[in-house]
């Protein structure tokens, strides 16, 4: 499975969870209804739903795995849910993050531009 076919998936199963930003990262997670479930990544959210196995957060790549999600793409897809991007292809994350918060139906997210004053200011005492 790679990411667009992980994507279609997801939103057909996502009206089995809640879901909702959790953190300073808002990060994106489910939890399922009808039951106390751990809070669940995508990835994890889709692995309980298509095999009743649960797998937190922390063990995403275990749920990949066991959905058939292609390694790379799973990364990909975290560093997109935990909103979190160290990777020289930012656009390609931030366009996942939009279509999982699409697939899920959570409010949407926009990038606010900072206050003209901001971008004159060091930032935690560096210059730019």
């Amino acid at each position: 499975m790679v990411a667009r076919e992980f994507l279609d998936e997801l939103r057909s199963i996502h009206r089995n969870f809640h879901w909702k930003y959790v953190g300073r990262n808002r990060n994106i997670r489910a939890r399922a209804k009808g039951r106390h479930s751990p809070l669940l990544d995508p990835i994890g959210a889709l692995c309980y739903s298509k095999t009743g196995v649960i797998y937190d957060e922390e063990n995403w790549f275990q749920a990949a795995q066991e959905i058939g999600l292609s390694h790379i793409d799973a990364g990909d897809l975290t560093a997109a849910a935990n909103n979190v991007c160290n990777c020289p292809d930012r656009a390609y994350v931030r366009t996942l993050r939009r279509r999982i918060v699409e697939r899920v139906l959570l409010q949407p997210e926009f990038d606010a531009p900072a206050a003209p004053e901001s971008l004159e200011r060091p930032a935690f005492g560096i210059s730019r």
